[in-house]
């Protein structure tokens, strides 16, 4: 069995490798290091969540040491209903939207955010969150003790965000792809993967996170964004194009365009793939149905097109995903009493 000090070192080694812009590592290691990061950063997978509305609210613990850190809810993914859940906690938290919108009351003031905002809250800020169409969040719970321990170590040169919507960075993208590819190994059971991670979160909050900045999105842009989403989820698995969507809505295809990014943060094309690569997932997982059947059943014509672009946006080809998810369905009934 491992012992306390050596978990430390072993945490301590995969934090070194991880924080490569500090340079404190050897040029040899940093080099074979940042090769292994761009294939996890590639490897971004889009897991549907297998659970209902979490209402995950962990136990206080006593701040400071990794077992404490273990005890807060390492449940990163995360789906929400239309059921309003308000609460607080004593620890920091961030929100990273991989499907879908929530919808947020803070301090008396509604909002929604998707795309490319992430919610940062502080501890004892009371919230609320509801959903009223299927989503995803990763979700990860930052001990104060932690975040004060990061926050000495950079002093005054750098502080936290004042704003509880950031912008999705580069850094934070490839963050969630990373905890997205670890997640498919059980990375909330591995603590000695976890709590790095963590710690290198709670450091891109110092070094990279910014407000966002105020988007020019009026009432009538976001009432055209929401009924051109409205109309992709109901037609996805179809042949539609922007011009197509557009024609449906009653708006120009350029209009359109601006007023679905500016809303969701990725044009409507993306999402259209986003949708279609979520339920190529799902039947993938749930069903013996062929690649080729898949690709038509989620709207691509050529199954070609969807090999590719599945292993370009998710690391994996649609079959080594499907075994890789097998074997560890396999593992984990075999680990069972």
């Amino acid at each position: 069995m491992m012992s306390a000090i050596a978990e430390e070192k072993a945490i301590s080694c995969f934090f070194g490798l991880i924080l490569l812009d500090y340079g404190q590592q050897k040029t040899t290691r940093r080099s074979s290091y940042a090769r292994s990061f761009r294939l996890l950063h590639k490897a971004a997978v889009y897991l549907p969540s297998q659970r209902s509305e979490i209402a995950m609210i962990p136990r206080r613990v006593e701040p400071g040491s990794i077992g404490a850190r273990s005890q807060l809810a390492t449940q990163i993914e995360r789906s929400y209903n239309a059921e309003p859940l308000t609460h607080d906690h004593d620890y920091y938290q961030i929100v990273f939207p991989q499907h879908g919108f929530l919808s947020t009351r803070i301090k008396g003031k509604q909002e929604q955010f998707g795309g490319k905002c992430v919610l940062f809250l502080r501890p004892h800020l009371e919230h609320t969150f509801f959903a009223s169409a299927p989503n995803r969040f990763l979700v990860f719970d930052l001990p104060v003790a932690l975040i004060e321990g990061v926050g000495k170590q950079f002093g005054s040169a750098h502080a936290l965000p004042g704003s509880h919507l950031l912008s999705m960075n580069q850094r934070f993208t490839a963050f969630c792809q990373l905890v997205n590819t670890e997640i498919t190994y059980g990375v909330e059971e591995e603590p000695l993967v976890l709590e790095p991670l963590l710690q290198y979160l709670a450091t891109l909050l110092f070094l990279t996170a910014q407000p966002l900045s105020a988007a020019p999105l009026t009432v009538s842009r976001k009432a055209v964004a929401q009924r051109m989403q409205e109309y992709i989820e109901a037609h996805y698995t179809e042949a539609l194009t922007l011009q197509e969507i557009a024609v449906a809505i009653g708006a120009s295809p350029s209009y359109a365009h601006r007023c679905f990014t500016l809303y969701a943060g990725i044009s409507a094309v993306e999402y259209v793939q986003r949708l279609r690569l979520e339920r190529a997932v799902q039947l993938l997982l749930s069903s013996d149905l062929s690649l080729g059947a898949i690709s038509l059943a989620v709207g691509f014509r050529s199954q070609g097109y969807f090999t590719r672009l599945f292993s370009q946006k998710l690391g994996l080809s649609p079959s080594r995903y499907r075994d890789l998810h097998l074997q560890k369905e396999r593992r984990l009934h075999k680990n069972m009493p």
